[in-house]
Protein backbone atom coordinates (compact mmCIF):
# COMPACT_ATOMS: atom_id res chain seq x y z
CA UNK A 1 0.00 0.00 0.00
CA UNK A 2 1.50 3.36 -1.04
CA UNK A 3 1.88 6.35 1.54
CA UNK A 4 0.71 9.34 -0.18
CA UNK A 5 3.25 11.46 1.75
CA UNK A 6 1.25 15.07 0.98
CA UNK A 7 -1.69 13.40 2.96
CA UNK A 8 0.43 12.17 6.19
CA UNK A 9 1.60 15.62 6.11
CA UNK A 10 -1.18 17.52 6.29
CA UNK A 11 -3.25 14.98 8.75
CA UNK A 12 0.18 15.82 11.27
CA UNK A 13 -0.12 19.14 10.86
CA UNK A 14 -3.84 19.08 11.64
CA UNK A 15 -2.95 16.76 14.63
CA UNK A 16 -0.39 19.58 15.44
CA UNK A 17 -2.37 22.32 15.55
CA UNK A 18 -5.62 20.38 17.24
CA UNK A 19 -3.53 19.78 20.27
CA UNK A 20 -2.11 23.21 20.71
CA UNK A 21 -6.06 24.41 20.25
CA UNK A 22 -6.72 22.19 22.57
CA UNK A 23 -3.96 23.30 25.24
CA UNK A 24 -4.70 26.75 24.87
CA UNK A 25 -8.65 25.70 25.56
CA UNK A 26 -7.43 24.11 28.70
CA UNK A 27 -5.31 27.04 30.09
CA UNK A 28 -8.12 29.32 29.32
CA UNK A 29 -10.38 27.18 31.55
CA UNK A 30 -7.72 26.33 34.17
CA UNK A 31 -7.17 30.04 34.24
CA UNK A 32 -10.80 30.76 34.30
CA UNK A 33 -11.02 28.20 37.63
CA UNK A 34 -7.88 29.68 39.45
CA UNK A 35 -8.96 33.37 38.66
CA UNK A 36 -10.11 34.16 42.22
CA UNK A 37 -7.19 32.72 43.82
CA UNK A 38 -4.73 34.73 41.73
CA UNK A 39 -6.04 37.83 41.08
CA UNK A 40 -7.57 40.68 41.97
CA UNK A 41 -11.09 40.90 39.58
CA UNK A 42 -11.49 44.71 40.34
CA UNK A 43 -8.12 45.90 38.51
CA UNK A 44 -7.88 42.80 36.38
CA UNK A 45 -10.49 41.87 34.34
CA UNK A 46 -10.60 37.86 33.13
CA UNK A 47 -10.93 39.40 29.18
CA UNK A 48 -7.89 41.11 29.48
CA UNK A 49 -5.68 38.66 31.32
CA UNK A 50 -6.40 36.39 28.62
CA UNK A 51 -6.21 38.15 25.62
CA UNK A 52 -2.60 39.86 27.29
CA UNK A 53 0.69 38.97 26.12
CA UNK A 54 1.86 38.36 29.08
CA UNK A 55 -0.37 35.62 30.16
CA UNK A 56 1.72 32.82 29.69
CA UNK A 57 4.15 34.52 32.62
CA UNK A 58 1.12 33.72 34.86
CA UNK A 59 0.73 30.04 33.34
CA UNK A 60 4.71 29.66 34.39
CA UNK A 61 4.11 30.46 38.01
CA UNK A 62 0.74 28.78 38.15
CA UNK A 63 1.84 26.07 37.16
CA UNK A 64 4.99 25.47 39.00
CA UNK A 65 4.68 24.73 42.81
CA UNK A 66 7.57 25.70 43.71
CA UNK A 67 6.74 29.30 42.89
CA UNK A 68 3.69 28.83 44.27
CA UNK A 69 5.65 27.99 47.48
CA UNK A 70 7.95 31.11 46.77
CA UNK A 71 4.97 33.63 46.89
CA UNK A 72 2.98 31.72 49.35
CA UNK A 73 2.40 34.37 52.45
CA UNK A 74 2.60 32.35 55.71
CA UNK A 75 1.60 33.70 59.35
CA UNK A 76 4.26 35.23 61.20
CA UNK A 77 6.23 33.52 63.68
CA UNK A 78 4.74 33.63 66.80
CA UNK A 79 6.17 34.21 70.23
CA UNK A 80 9.55 34.82 68.92
CA UNK A 81 10.29 36.36 72.33
CA UNK A 82 10.01 32.84 73.80
CA UNK A 83 13.79 31.69 73.77
CA UNK A 84 13.59 29.26 77.14
CA UNK A 85 11.98 26.58 75.46
CA UNK A 86 12.01 24.50 71.98
CA UNK A 87 9.65 25.93 69.42
CA UNK A 88 6.89 23.98 67.83
CA UNK A 89 6.25 24.07 64.10
CA UNK A 90 2.52 23.86 62.86
CA UNK A 91 1.73 22.14 59.23
CA UNK A 92 -1.86 21.38 57.22
CA UNK A 93 -4.28 23.46 55.71
CA UNK A 94 -6.34 25.98 56.32
CA UNK A 95 -7.76 24.72 59.87
CA UNK A 96 -3.95 25.12 60.80
CA UNK A 97 -3.37 28.11 58.81
CA UNK A 98 -6.81 30.25 60.84
CA UNK A 99 -8.49 31.01 57.32
CA UNK A 100 -10.77 33.76 57.97
CA UNK A 101 -8.89 34.94 61.39
CA UNK A 102 -6.73 37.61 62.78
CA UNK A 103 -3.50 36.71 63.58
CA UNK A 104 -4.27 36.92 66.78
CA UNK A 105 -7.08 34.21 66.96
CA UNK A 106 -4.86 31.04 64.85
CA UNK A 107 -4.34 27.90 66.34
CA UNK A 108 -0.79 28.69 66.45
CA UNK A 109 -1.22 32.11 68.52
CA UNK A 110 -2.80 30.60 70.86
CA UNK A 111 -0.78 27.96 71.23
CA UNK A 112 2.17 29.90 71.43
CA UNK A 113 0.79 32.50 74.34
CA UNK A 114 -0.17 29.36 75.92
CA UNK A 115 2.95 27.15 76.06
CA UNK A 116 5.33 29.97 75.80
CA UNK A 117 6.76 28.61 73.12
CA UNK A 118 8.38 30.32 69.43
CA UNK A 119 6.11 28.68 66.72
CA UNK A 120 6.25 28.27 63.16
CA UNK A 121 3.05 28.05 61.24
CA UNK A 122 4.46 26.33 58.10
CA UNK A 123 0.27 25.45 57.37
CA UNK A 124 -1.25 26.77 54.35
CA UNK A 125 -5.18 26.89 52.72
CA UNK A 126 -5.81 23.93 50.59
CA UNK A 127 -2.80 22.22 51.21
CA UNK A 128 -2.17 18.30 52.61
CA UNK A 129 0.79 16.10 53.71
CA UNK A 130 2.21 16.52 50.63
CA UNK A 131 2.92 20.29 51.58
CA UNK A 132 4.62 19.01 54.37
CA UNK A 133 6.99 16.61 52.49
CA UNK A 134 7.63 18.73 49.81
CA UNK A 135 9.04 21.57 52.73
CA UNK A 136 10.68 19.41 54.78
CA UNK A 137 13.10 18.33 52.05
CA UNK A 138 13.78 21.79 50.84
CA UNK A 139 17.02 23.40 52.66
CA UNK A 140 15.54 26.66 52.89
CA UNK A 141 13.18 25.17 55.25
CA UNK A 142 16.06 24.38 57.64
CA UNK A 143 17.25 27.89 57.27
CA UNK A 144 14.41 29.15 58.58
CA UNK A 145 13.43 26.71 61.27
CA UNK A 146 17.00 26.81 62.47
CA UNK A 147 16.42 25.67 66.19
CA UNK A 148 15.22 21.98 66.95
CA UNK A 149 11.50 21.69 67.59
CA UNK A 150 10.54 20.76 70.80
CA UNK A 151 7.30 19.01 68.35
CA UNK A 152 6.38 18.86 64.96
CA UNK A 153 2.47 19.12 64.86
CA UNK A 154 0.26 18.43 62.10
CA UNK A 155 -3.25 19.54 61.95
CA UNK A 156 -5.52 16.79 60.40
CA UNK A 157 -8.86 17.54 58.92
CA UNK A 158 -11.65 15.44 56.93
CA UNK A 159 -10.47 14.78 53.40
CA UNK A 160 -6.79 15.38 54.03
CA UNK A 161 -6.22 11.20 52.74
CA UNK A 162 -7.35 12.27 49.06
CA UNK A 163 -5.69 15.26 49.66
CA UNK A 164 -2.08 13.53 48.77
CA UNK A 165 -3.95 11.30 46.57
CA UNK A 166 -5.77 14.09 44.31
CA UNK A 167 -4.82 17.98 43.13
CA UNK A 168 -6.05 20.58 45.37
CA UNK A 169 -5.34 23.58 42.98
CA UNK A 170 -6.55 23.93 39.78
CA UNK A 171 -2.98 24.56 38.36
CA UNK A 172 -1.02 21.69 40.02
CA UNK A 173 -0.44 18.36 39.46
CA UNK A 174 0.61 15.77 42.35
CA UNK A 175 4.01 16.83 43.79
CA UNK A 176 4.66 13.16 44.86
CA UNK A 177 4.47 9.70 43.44
CA UNK A 178 5.16 6.22 44.53
CA UNK A 179 7.97 4.69 42.36
CA UNK A 180 8.55 0.84 41.55
CA UNK A 181 10.16 0.81 44.99
CA UNK A 182 7.99 1.95 47.02
CA UNK A 183 9.21 5.52 47.88
CA UNK A 184 7.96 8.75 47.05
CA UNK A 185 9.69 10.78 44.58
CA UNK A 186 9.11 14.42 43.30
CA UNK A 187 6.72 14.30 39.95
CA UNK A 188 8.00 15.12 37.01
CA UNK A 189 5.31 16.62 35.89
CA UNK A 190 4.08 18.91 38.35
CA UNK A 191 4.87 21.70 35.83
CA UNK A 192 4.02 20.11 33.08
CA UNK A 193 1.34 20.76 30.08
CA UNK A 194 -2.50 21.91 31.23
CA UNK A 195 -3.59 19.78 28.47
CA UNK A 196 -1.88 16.54 30.24
CA UNK A 197 -2.88 18.08 33.82
CA UNK A 198 -6.36 18.18 33.35
CA UNK A 199 -6.66 14.87 31.62
CA UNK A 200 -4.12 13.42 34.58
CA UNK A 201 -6.61 14.73 36.85
CA UNK A 202 -9.75 13.79 35.38
CA UNK A 203 -9.05 9.43 35.18
CA UNK A 204 -7.54 10.38 38.87
CA UNK A 205 -10.53 11.41 40.48
CA UNK A 206 -12.11 8.78 38.52
CA UNK A 207 -10.20 6.16 39.82
CA UNK A 208 -10.36 7.69 43.34
CA UNK A 209 -14.46 7.31 43.70
CA UNK A 210 -13.93 3.94 43.64
CA UNK A 211 -14.91 2.21 47.05
CA UNK A 212 -11.53 0.22 46.71
CA UNK A 213 -9.16 3.26 46.19
CA UNK A 214 -9.46 4.15 50.65
CA UNK A 215 -6.59 1.66 51.33
CA UNK A 216 -4.33 2.96 48.35
CA UNK A 217 -4.89 6.19 49.28
CA UNK A 218 -4.05 5.72 53.32
CA UNK A 219 -1.11 3.53 51.86
CA UNK A 220 -0.25 6.95 50.10
CA UNK A 221 -1.05 9.02 53.33
CA UNK A 222 1.17 7.84 55.74
CA UNK A 223 3.89 7.49 53.54
CA UNK A 224 4.07 11.02 53.42
CA UNK A 225 3.88 11.23 56.91
CA UNK A 226 6.51 8.90 57.31
CA UNK A 227 9.22 9.94 54.72
CA UNK A 228 8.55 13.82 55.97
CA UNK A 229 9.18 12.52 59.60
CA UNK A 230 12.04 10.29 58.15
CA UNK A 231 13.15 13.53 56.45
CA UNK A 232 13.17 15.93 59.55
CA UNK A 233 14.94 13.29 61.84
CA UNK A 234 18.21 13.90 59.81
CA UNK A 235 18.50 17.16 61.29
CA UNK A 236 16.76 16.80 64.04
CA UNK A 237 17.32 14.24 66.68
CA UNK A 238 14.94 14.64 69.72
CA UNK A 239 11.92 16.01 67.99
CA UNK A 240 8.40 14.39 68.37
CA UNK A 241 6.36 14.32 65.96
CA UNK A 242 2.03 14.45 67.15
CA UNK A 243 -1.02 14.89 64.13
CA UNK A 244 -3.59 16.16 66.18
CA UNK A 245 -6.93 14.83 64.20
CA UNK A 246 -9.31 18.09 64.30
CA UNK A 247 -12.12 15.49 62.20
CA UNK A 248 -11.65 12.88 60.28
CA UNK A 249 -13.79 10.90 57.65
CA UNK A 250 -15.93 8.75 59.49
CA UNK A 251 -16.81 6.76 56.55
CA UNK A 252 -16.29 3.21 58.20
CA UNK A 253 -13.80 4.79 60.23
CA UNK A 254 -11.14 4.85 57.50
CA UNK A 255 -9.57 7.56 58.27
CA UNK A 256 -8.98 6.82 62.04
CA UNK A 257 -8.46 3.22 61.61
CA UNK A 258 -5.23 4.30 59.62
CA UNK A 259 -4.22 7.35 61.43
CA UNK A 260 -4.30 4.80 64.53
CA UNK A 261 -1.48 3.28 63.58
CA UNK A 262 0.86 5.83 62.76
CA UNK A 263 1.58 5.51 66.50
CA UNK A 264 3.28 2.05 65.80
CA UNK A 265 5.74 4.78 63.90
CA UNK A 266 6.49 6.90 66.60
CA UNK A 267 3.82 9.42 65.94
CA UNK A 268 1.80 10.99 68.69
CA UNK A 269 -1.65 11.04 67.42
CA UNK A 270 -4.17 13.18 69.43
CA UNK A 271 -8.02 13.40 68.28
CA UNK A 272 -9.98 16.15 69.18
CA UNK A 273 -13.20 14.87 69.84
CA UNK A 274 -10.99 12.20 72.76
CA UNK A 275 -10.15 15.25 74.67
CA UNK A 276 -13.05 17.47 75.15
CA UNK A 277 -16.76 16.40 75.45
CA UNK A 278 -17.83 19.61 73.41
CA UNK A 279 -19.37 18.95 70.03
CA UNK A 280 -16.15 21.02 68.41
CA UNK A 281 -18.21 20.39 65.33
CA UNK A 282 -21.21 22.64 66.15
CA UNK A 283 -21.91 25.88 64.63
CA UNK A 284 -21.15 27.51 67.87
CA UNK A 285 -17.08 26.73 67.24
CA UNK A 286 -17.24 27.11 63.47
CA UNK A 287 -16.77 30.48 61.48
CA UNK A 288 -20.52 30.60 60.45
CA UNK A 289 -23.14 27.84 59.15
CA UNK A 290 -21.64 27.70 55.93
CA UNK A 291 -18.02 27.82 57.35
CA UNK A 292 -16.63 24.54 58.69
CA UNK A 293 -13.00 26.43 59.89
CA UNK A 294 -12.83 26.49 63.62
CA UNK A 295 -13.33 30.01 64.85
CA UNK A 296 -11.45 31.84 67.95
CA UNK A 297 -13.42 29.73 70.48
CA UNK A 298 -12.69 26.58 69.22
CA UNK A 299 -8.83 27.33 69.67
CA UNK A 300 -9.76 29.10 73.06
CA UNK A 301 -11.13 25.42 74.07
CA UNK A 302 -8.43 23.01 72.44
CA UNK A 303 -5.19 24.86 73.18
CA UNK A 304 -4.92 24.55 76.34
CA UNK A 305 -6.57 20.61 76.27
CA UNK A 306 -4.00 19.82 73.49
CA UNK A 307 -1.25 20.69 75.27
CA UNK A 308 -1.80 18.64 78.13
CA UNK A 309 -1.99 15.80 75.87
CA UNK A 310 0.82 16.15 74.14
CA UNK A 311 2.99 17.35 77.12
CA UNK A 312 4.30 20.83 75.87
Amino acid sequence: MKINKKFLFINIIILIITYFVCEYVSFVYELWRAYPYFVDKNKVPFSKLVMSKNHYFLKNICVDFDKLYQNTEFRPIEGSQYTNKKPVVIFGCSYAYGAGLPDDQTFSHKLSEYTKRKVYNRAYNGWGPQNMLYQVKRKDFYDIVKEEPEMIIYVFMSGHTMRAFTEIWAFENEIFYKDTKDSLKESYFRSGRLLYGYTARQIRRLITTKKDCTQAAADFAIKHFTESKKEMEKHWKNTKYCIFVYSYNDNKNFEKKYLETLRNKDFIVIFADDITDKNIHSTEYRRSNFDEHPNEKAWDLLVPLFSKAAHL
